[in-house]
């Protein structure tokens, strides 16, 4: 920008000596061709003038488009490190939520081994009740035999002393 400014001063400078010296140097043979000349000379200078703001505009232009697409690229890497920090934090909540899920499960297997030993201990009690239930019967029944025995042994007894008084009463009837 500062050499395009450079450029444009330097050729109004040549245009002002141009015609300064045409002014000096004009006679009557020459002036009109001298005069051409300075229209051309200015012509021309306001043209490469225009030329230059053209190019000083697409210049403007191509560096606001430069500006915009870095800032759109930043943008778009701020986006990227953004969903990156989510998808970490996403992942880290993924594995949290395994974490829980495997302790989750190892406290239900803990439980229902628990259940299983209580369930266990019951079986083995009732087994051990109904195993002395069964004792308490054959003992009771053991005992029923044992009276039902001396009952029969009394019996015996009983029809041993009336056989013996059967006998002592018809001995002397037959005596006599």
């Amino acid at each position: 920008m500062i050499m395009i400014m450079i450029m444009i001063i330097i050729m109004m400078m040549i245009i002002m000596i141009i015609s300064s010296s045409s002014i000096s140097s004009s006679s009557s043979s020459s002036s009109g061709i001298i005069m051409i000349m300075i229209i051309i000379m200015s012509i021309m200078s306001i043209m490469s003038i225009m030329i230059i703001l053209i190019i000083m505009i697409i210049m403007i232009i191509i560096m606001i488009i430069i500006i915009m697409i870095i800032i759109i690229i930043i943008i778009m890497i701020i986006m990227i490190i953004i969903m990156i920090m989510i998808m970490n934090m996403i992942m880290i909540i993924i594995v949290m939520i395994i974490m829980i899920m495997i302790i989750i499960i190892i406290i239900i297997i803990i439980i229902i081994i628990i259940i299983i030993i209580i369930i266990i201990i019951i079986i083995s009690s009732s087994s051990s009740s109904s195993s002395s239930s069964s004792s308490s019967s054959s003992s009771s029944s053991s005992t029923a035999s044992s009276s039902s025995s001396s009952s029969s042994s009394s019996s015996s007894s009983t029809s041993l002393s009336s056989s013996s008084s059967s006998l002592s009463t018809s001995s002397p009837s037959s005596l006599s």
